[in-house]
């Protein structure tokens, strides 16, 4: 019930009255916006049949059922552009506190723009800061200004407005101090004040604050607002009555009709007391109630509520049952037809038991002319109509299950049915009628009868039973009730309830209200902007209407398994509880799937699909949609266009399809596809799988171990937190690793990789890519293309080398072509700090180390390589390379490393390419080695004990400070060493070589001769230092021919050491003799396998030799004793005795094998003296004398003698002594008998002969 404030009589309180108006039934409202819980900006009131909900503007909220303004900007707006507003009589109410005063005027409520009022009319009502309340209301050339005296209220108080008006008479302005009780009355009579405003822009009312222009406010208000209601009449108490506008029967069988007095509340038909919203006086509510009634509504447009009794003022028609032979209960309905539409309306329900109601005869009422049916309803819920041929579709199996059996006398007609699916025994007996059509002037519609009839216009609803109902033209409301109904709006803004039971509600044309209620029903909205409520159960929601549909529908799914179709038209659908199937449709719907597993399909449109709770499927299909999968595991796919994707918590499967969408999967381990084009997708929190697919797109892992695949196109990737793997795929990528140890990999394409944070993997594929390790102890790999590295901080592994058919840019004829592209493999590498390795491969690279024990191959071609602080290890490779190796001791192959093949390293003489490996070497301060390798070398040891080879070609050599080894390479090219500061060493210098001791720091150089045979110093001098001499080695063939020279300069040692470098046989191999120990085993002539008892050596200077020339070392080439012995060089002392078995020795000395000193075997070819500034002998020696290998001639150990004693050092004269104290005596070295016979001088001279 609704209470109106006239007068002062009336006191309340704004929550009361705020809550009255609940009520939303009241007589003549069609406004009303009171600001419940629930209802906070809603229009309540649908007195017009609208819902015209309005906007909270600025600050201002709803609270506890009040709106609440702050007088600074605030306020609530309403469009005003409907026509129901447009009144010329009505009454405006409003009920307010006041917080305190903003502006001299503050506005309370006011409709149009102020600033034309004089043309378009305007309405307000403000309060002052006085106290006082004003009226002012222009409209149609005419005005009122209104106010009360100062003091009516204070701020804190409740006031009270009602304006009541009417354009022919004038009007009646109240206020009501709800607190105090003080009232005021103020009445005028200026006609043609309607309510009319002609603003041309949107007719907007207001409230709390004015609108003086259009979108322009002021006079703002501050306080609060109960709430503000319309009216459509001036007088809205007169007609309300006591009664409730519903004419109510009884439980018993009821007439009600125009003399009906049985109403409880004392409504009556035909009275003008409707109360129907929007009704005009007469059109009634009839509700009949329990019982067999009998309604006449008379005049108006009214609506019924019976039960199987159905209402009509037509002539009746009768239905008798005839029999019934079916075993189980079949129901038995009756029904007009429109022969156009083939639509079945006035359908009653005569019995629910045909078996149980044989012989009972059923009165139908049909209107006039109307073309009728019977049916029946199985056991199975299957319906079939007496119709057929066009209309036998109406019948679930599409077949005819009547057959005329006779026509009466009376002309009633008798008719069989057959209640089987699919026409079963077809014996047509098991519901037999007879229909007698009377008066009525009705047709029958059966195919042995004609017909022809007009539409019916009959509004007809059942209660109770399983009901079909329909509404046809006008605003309808139609309520089923309890059982299986069939409910029709028709045409008009209908409201159709389905009550308990699995009904079928169709909304047809119109703004139309549909609620399913409990049960699995169906609902089917048309054309107009519907709101449908599913209710409890499996329902089945779809819009008839298809593709011409538009309306802007509200459906509500409700509990149960539902299923919707929202058709055309920007609609809102919620799934609620249940497992939904929801379709949007076209147009830019709202779709929310509610709790459990939901299936979702947005359709075309912008649409808003929010999944909610469960494990929903969403489609966005065609549209620029934004959806939402909410909690559970989710599949969502964008569809077409450009899609907003949230992926919400749970491990979801999103598919973005066509379109540059924007994908957030959020929390769990998702799974990401982007689409066609250039989409944008952040993973968020747990272990996402994310596919770019086609497009550039955009990708980031967020936090958790994350595979990111860039796929198509110019991918970003970016794996944040966690240890991802990430791949560009292909296009010209960017990809970011993030935090820990991630997995990069670029692809096709020319790519950027940043390992950033981590011990990362990056692999950029083929192209011209950038790599950037990061912090970390990074791989790093890059493949074929120019590609920029840098390692950052961390121990990296830097591979470039991933051209497997790669050529050196100069080719080799017979064994490869050049490079066809010497510039494709051109790398560019900034390994940074740590203990980095690194290889490069193919073309001329750039590689930078920094400080660290790093490793470097630069591979084929001109490389450029600074390797900085540390002991590194670097080979330059094929290619004329340049190496700054910095500080530290760092091995460096200039050329291939030590197990690189030797069949490489060609002499320049035969070398058919002389340019490809003429490397400059700087190998900084520390102990260094280097290796030159193939070409012309230029190589600087500098500070630090280097050793230095340039191995074959003419290389250049410089020691630098320390004590360096400098090795020319034993080749036959021109080299130049030189040692520089400190004590350097000259090894492998030959013919056509140039070395320079230097004569800085403690210089003590040593040209060490190893290995060279038929030489001897020729021109010789000392230097200006007075301890080293510089001069000229010349070398001599067999025939004493000069063959070449070797100068030298600054040079303190000349070292020939011939004797050691032979070796000697052993049962493990031969062994260099200067390495032989006592106790080690070796190979004798004559008694097997002996040990070493003692080992001594003895150095013979320069001086010695030139004081005892008898000391110079004896060379016996390979060959000299014959029989191809020994097999290499070998340089004895002149004492040391060789065995000699040929046929002089048996011929001369009846001997097979003899021992002959070296000296006296001088003048055989290969055999002679060789002058020697210095040299060493070494001696070995058994417990008897032995013949050993050496070199491959049998030779004899040392024996010792009178003389041999002699000529040894006193320390190792008793070291032997000690070892063989029976050699003090003469008698014991009498004893230590020679192995052979040994020849004296003049009889080895029979061997030279």
């Amino acid at each position: 019930m609704t209470f109106y404030h006239w007068g002062s009589g009336y006191t309340s309180t704004s929550g009361a009255a705020a809550e009255n108006f609940a009520d939303t039934d009241a007589q003549g409202l069609i406004g009303l916006w009171d600001f419940l819980k629930g209802t906070e900006t809603k229009d309540t009131a649908l007195g017009d049949g609208l819902a015209n909900n309005g906007t909270l503007c600025g600050d201002a909220c709803v609270k506890d059922g009040q709106l609440h303004l702050d007088g600074y900007h605030d306020y609530f707006s309403v469009k005003g552009d409907k026509s129901a507003f447009d009144l010329q009589q009505g009454t405006i109410e409003v009920q307010f506190t006041q917080a305190s005063g903003c502006y001299d005027n503050d506005t309370i409520l006011s409709r149009g723009e102020e600033c034309d009022k004089d043309k378009e009319g305007y309405f307000d009502i403000s309060v002052t800061k006085y106290g006082a309340v004003t009226l002012s209301h222009y409209a149609n050339g005419k005005c009122v200004n209104l106010k009360t005296a100062n003091g009516l209220f204070k701020p804190g108080d409740v006031v009270n407005v009602t304006y009541q008006f009417d354009a022919a008479s004038g009007g009646t302005f109240t206020v009501t101090n709800e607190t105090t009780g003080k009232d005021c009355v103020i009445e005028h009579t200026t006609k043609g004040l309607d309510f009319d405003i002609g603003d041309n822009d949107d007719e907007e009312i207001t409230i709390g604050a004015r609108e003086y222009d259009d979108a322009c406010y002021d006079k703002f208000f501050k306080g609060t607002i109960d709430y503000v209601a319309i009216y459509d009449s001036s007088n809205p108490d007169e007609t309300g009555g006591d009664g409730d506008g519903y004419v109510e029967g009884t439980e018993g069988n009821d007439l009600i009709d125009l003399a009906y007095t049985g109403d409880p509340e004392g409504d009556k038909v035909d009275n003008g007391d409707a109360i129907l919203a929007g009704a005009n006086p007469d059109d009634d509510i009839i509700l009949a109630g329990k019982g067999d009634d009998t309604v006449y509504a008379g005049a108006g447009d009214d609506v019924i509520c019976g039960d199987d009794a159905q209402v009509t003022d037509k002539s009746p028609i009768t239905i008798t049952i005839d029999s019934a032979s079916a075993g189980y209960t079949n129901k038995v309905y009756a029904y007009e037809i429109d022969p156009a539409t083939g639509k079945l309306t006035n359908v009653v329900l005569l019995t629910g038991s045909a078996k149980d109601s044989i012989g009972q005869t059923y009165t139908y009422n049909a209107s006039e002319g109307a073309l009728i049916g019977v049916a029946i309803q199985n056991k199975d819920g299957q319906y079939f109509t007496s119709g057929y041929d066009g209309r036998v579709n109406y019948n679930s199996d599409c077949k005819v299950h009547t057959k005329a059996l006779g026509e009466n006398a009376d002309g009633s007609v008798q008719l069989g049915f057959e209640d089987y699916y699919g026409l079963g025994d077809k014996d047509y007996n098991d519901v037999v009628f007879t229909v007698d059509l009377g008066t009525s002037g009705a047709s029958f519609d059966n195919a042995h009868y004609d017909y022809d009839s007009e539409v019916g216009n009959e509004i007809v609803e059942v209660g109770a039973g399983n009901d079909v109902l329909y509404g046809e033209e006008g605003d309808d409301l139609i309520k089923g009730g309890a059982g299986n109904d069939y409910l029709d709006g028709g045409v008009g803004d209908d409201t159709l309830e389905g009550g308990v039971g699995n009904d079928t509600l169709v909304g047809g044309d119109g703004n139309d209200d549909l609620y399913g209620n409990d049960g699995d029903d169906k609902i089917l909205f048309g054309n107009g902007d519907d709101y449908v409520e599913g209710g409890a159960g499996n329902d089945f929601i779809d819009d008839i209407e298809g593709a011409v549909g538009n309306g802007n529908d509200t459906i509500l799914a409700g509990e149960g398994d539902d299923t919707v179709y929202a058709g055309n038209g920007n609609d809102e659908i919620y799934g609620n509880e249940g497992k939904d199937l929801l379709f949007g449709e076209d147009g830019n719907d709202t779709i929310l799937g509610g709790d459990d597993n939901d299936t979702i399909y947005g359709g075309n449109g912008d649409d808003s699909l929010l999944g909610e709770a469960g494990d929903d499927s969403i489609f966005g299909e065609g549209g620029e949609d934004t959806i939402d999968g909410g909690d559970g595991n989710d599949t969502i796919y964008g569809g077409a266009d450009d899609d907003s994707i949230r992926g919400g918590a749970g491990n979801d499967d999103i598919y973005g399809e066509g379109g540059f969408d924007t994908i957030d999967a959020g929390a769990g381990d998702d799974t990401v596809h982007g689409g066609e084009l250039a989409d944008s997708i952040f993973g968020g929190d747990g272990n996402d799988t994310i596919l770019g697919d086609q497009g550039n797109d955009t990708l980031i892992g967020g936090a958790g171990d994350d595979t990111l695949r860039g796929e198509f196109g110019d991918d970003y990737l970016e794996g944040n937190e966690g240890k991802d793997s990430i791949s560009g795929g292909e296009g010209d990528d960017t990809l970011y690793g993030g935090a820990d140890d991630d997995l990069i990999r670029g692809g096709s394409g020319n790519d950027e990789l940043y390992g950033e944070e981590g011990n990362d993997t990056l692999d950029s594929g083929s192209a011209d890519d950038y790599l950037d390790g990061g912090v970390g102890d990074d791989s790093i790999f890059s493949g074929g293309g120019r590609d920029t590295v840098i390692g950052g901080d961390g121990n990296d592994t830097i591979v470039t080398s991933g051209n497997a058919d790669a050529l050196p840019d100069r080719g080799y004829e017979g064994a490869f072509d050049a490079d066809a592209d010497p510039e494709n493999d051109r790398d560019y590498v900034d390994a940074g700090e740590g203990n980095n390795a690194i290889s490069t491969g193919d073309d001329r690279d750039t590689i930078i180390s920094g400080s660290g024990n790093d490793s470097i191959d630069a591979g084929f071609d001109d490389d450029s390589i600074t390797s900085g602080a540390g002991d590194d290890f670097i080979i330059g490779g094929e290619g004329n390379d340049t190496i700054l190796a910095g500080d530290g001791n760092d091995t460096i192959y200039a050329g291939g490393d030590s197990e690189f093949d030797e069949a490489c390293y060609v002499p320049d003489e035969t070398d058919k390419e002389t340019n490809n490996g003429n490397d400059l070497v700087y190998a900084g301060a520390g102990n260094d080695v280097i290796f030159g390798a193939d070409d012309s070398d230029t190589i600087y040891g500098e500070a630090g004990d280097d050793y230095i080879d340039g191995q074959i070609d003419a290389d250049s050599l410089f020691g630098g400070a320390g004590n360096d080894t400098l090795n020319s390479g034993f080749d036959t090219a021109a080299d130049y060493s030189e040692g520089g500061a400190d004590q350097d060493t000259f090894i492998g210098a030959g013919a056509g070589d140039t070395v320079d001791g230097g004569t800085d720091g403690n210089d003590v150089d040593t040209l060490d001769m190893t290995g060279l045979t038929n030489w001897r110093v020729t021109d010789q001098s000392v230097d200006a230092d007075g301890d080293s001499t510089s001069g000229t080695i010349s070398f001599f063939d067999d025939l004493g021919n000069v063959t070449g020279t070797l100068k030298f300069n600054e040079i303190e040692n000349i070292i020939p050491c011939f004797t050691p470098g032979t070796v000697i046989a052993t049962p493990y191999g031969e062994r260099l003799v200067e390495e032989l120990e006592a106790g080690d085993r070796i190979i004798t002539r004559d008694n097997g396998i002996q040990r070493i008892r003692w080992v001594g050596a003895k150095q013979v200077s320069g001086a010695d030799m030139k004081k005892a020339p008898h000391l110079r070392p004896i060379m016996i080439k390979a060959g000299a004793l014959g029989n191809g012995l020994p097999e290499r060089d070998i340089v004895v002392s002149p004492n040391h005795r060789m065995l000699v078995s040929n046929e002089k020795t048996s011929l001369y000395f009846d001997e097979a094998e003899v021992l002959a000193a070296a000296k006296h075997l001088i003048g055989s070819p290969g055999i002679y003296e060789l002058a020697a500034p210095e040299t060493t002998y070494i001696h070995f020696m058994f417990d008897r004398h032995e013949v050993v290998l050496s070199n491959g001639a049998w030779s004899e150990s040392f024996q010792p003698g009178d003389y041999s004693l002699k000529g040894i050092g006193n320390a190792q004269r008793n070291e032997i002594f000690e070892l063989f104290p029976e050699l003090r005596e003469q008698k014991g070295l009498e004893n230590f008998e020679a192995a052979r016979r040994s020849l004296k001088k003049h009889e080895a001279k029979l061997l030279v002969m």
